[in-house]
């Protein structure tokens, strides 16, 4: 399934997209949400502008027409992800547009052969399923080179080099809480970091690090961060104003 992308070609403002892009030169690339650069995602829409830099005022380069396909995020500026697709475009995305959710792409060095989705996480298991180069996945689970992956009629294990949309040694698992976003338990964590406003909290064992939804994390961490009071704040947010939220990142959707 090749990617949906609708290419647009503009004239108009080619020059302000010039001047845009040297500010964002000038200020370095920075990096505004605090999570890790690059990173993957997912669109959040099937209708989402791809612009050539950081502003409302760029152009839009082309669109993208399918919701979930996945997408690296490369850079950050101010409210605005540089992002690259499976097949090497680039281009600037507004951040409400894009999702945490993790899906992925099969890819194929043959793109005639198949690749076989397995009932368990191992070459000896049974075949599920068989799958195309380029059928989009939503990801479940990635741990020790192998992705529990679902969609239209399979769900099963594939192994995580014929991904595109999930890195080589990456592990992560969203079935461990609501929104799980990595690896929520892992052994000997000992710092813990979060993000102003943000439910996201950074673990970090000796060997490696790991994103996870503070729903997600155990009370046992919870209690060695001395985070508690954090992050119940985070959790416990009146209805109105996750609704104020929602709302505003639906009129910001909208406009961009």
């Amino acid at each position: 399934m090749a990617l949906v992308r609708v290419w647009v070609v503009m004239l108009a403002g080619m020059m302000s997209g010039v001047f845009c892009q040297a500010g964002y030169a000038a200020s370095g690339g920075q990096i505004t949400s605090g999570l890790p650069v690059p990173r993957y995602v997912s669109l959040k829409s099937d209708h989402v502008n791809v612009r050539s830099g950081p502003t409302k005022d760029n152009d839009i380069t082309w669109i993208y027409t399918r919701a979930g396909l996945p997408v690296e995020i490369t850079a950050e500026f101010e409210n605005w992800r540089k992002v690259r697709d499976s097949e090497g475009a680039e281009g600037w995305v507004y951040h409400s547009l894009l999702s945490g959710r993790r899906t992925a792409v099969v890819t194929m060095k043959n793109k005639t052969d198949l690749a076989p989705i397995y009932e368990r996480a191992e070459t000896a298991s049974t075949i599920a399923a068989r799958l195309q180069a380029g059928v989009l996945v939503q990801v479940k689970k990635c741990n020790t080179g192998w992705c529990r992956v679902s969609g239209d009629a399979f769900d099963g294990w594939i192994q995580q080099e014929r991904l595109w949309g999930v890195y080589a040694a990456e592990q992560l698992d969203w079935t461990a809480g609501p929104f799980a976003g990595g690896a929520c338990r892992p052994p000997g964590a000992t710092a813990f970091q979060s993000w102003p406003g943000s439910p996201w909290i950074r673990i970090a064992p000796a060997s490696r690090s790991h994103l996870c939804h503070a729903g997600a994390i155990e009370p046992w961490h919870l209690a060695r961060s001395g985070m508690t009071a954090r992050l119940q704040s985070l959790l416990v947010q009146p209805a109105w104003d996750l609704a104020r939220r929602s709302l505003r990142a639906l009129l910001a959707a909208l406009a961009f």
